[in-house]
C-alpha cells in the first residue's frame, strides 16, 4: 500500500488482533506484553503487505500476529 495509507490500514486493524493477544493471556504473560507484541505485528504486516501477492490484508496481519505471539510464548 502507499506509504501514507500504511499507518491508517495498521490503525483499523489493531483493536481485533489486541483481541488475539487477549485471548492468550491465561498463558502467564502479561496482558500489556501481549498486546504489544500483536500491535507491532500488526504495523510490520502494513509495511510488508502487497496486497496483489497477499490477498486480504485482514487474514495477513492476523497470520503475522499469531505468528509473533506464538514465537514470544515459545522463547
Amino acid at each position: 500500500p502507499d506509504a501514507r495509507a500504511r499507518p491508517f490500514l495498521a490503525l483499523s486493524h489493531l483493536r481485533p488482533e489486541a483481541v488475539e493477544a487477549i485471548r492468550n493471556r491465561g498463558l502467564g504473560f502479561p496482558q500489556e506484553h501481549l498486546v504489544r507484541i500483536a500491535s507491532q505485528a500488526v504495523i510490520e504486516a502494513a509495511t510488508d503487505f502487497d496486497p496483489e501477492r497477499d490477498g486480504g490484508f485482514e487474514h495477513f496481519a492476523r497470520l503475522r500476529v499469531r505468528r509473533a505471539l506464538d514465537r514470544a510464548m515459545t522463547s
